[in-house]
């Protein structure tokens, strides 16, 4: 005789009053539709950045991730925040992308609710200035706003 039993009821039960929250680098924390500029020029469409605590989620420092998706040399750095002031910034953080370089990061800054999407949401806005160590003639910027999950807003 072979019996079978189910668990799901009761696991889901276990589950039912969990709340994730949030993680300590909330509100600098998310993922972001950009538009990069290089010395004042836009660099085409929309980009997806992402900042997000470290594993340790202590609240004093973030990833910034473009997920190789704007320039030849992707930006995979680590920066101090500061969540009070919805700021971040770096200096000769080594690059985590494995390209060798460094970034230093520069008035990171999150605005609450300061943004309008494409489809004329309101966001909260983001805001990098950044240079390349291999290339620091030349100053990339980038601002846009947090991503909605609405569809008319992703790019």
């Amino acid at each position: 005789m072979i019996l079978v039993g189910n668990s799901c009821r009761k696991v889901a039960d276990n589950f039912k009053d969990v709340n994730p929250g949030k993680s300590s680098t909330y509100p600098v924390s998310g993922e972001w539709w950009v538009i990069y500029s290089l010395n004042g020029a836009p660099q085409g469409d929309y980009f997806k950045l992402m900042t997000y605590n470290l594993a340790t989620d202590k609240g004093d420092s973030i990833w910034v991730d473009d997920s190789g998706d704007f320039w030849q040399e992707t930006i995979k750095i680590k920066s101090k925040v500061d969540v009070k002031n919805k700021s971040f910034s770096v200096t000769d953080s080594p690059n985590a992308s494995g390209n060798g370089t460094s970034v230093t990061l520069v008035g990171g800054k999150v605005l609450l609710g300061a943004a309008k999407t494409t489809s004329g949401n309101k966001s909260d806005s983001i805001f990098v200035k950044f240079v390349y160590s291999d290339d620091a003639a030349d100053t990339f910027y980038c601002a846009g706003y947090r991503r909605t999950g609405f569809q008319a807003d992703d790019h």
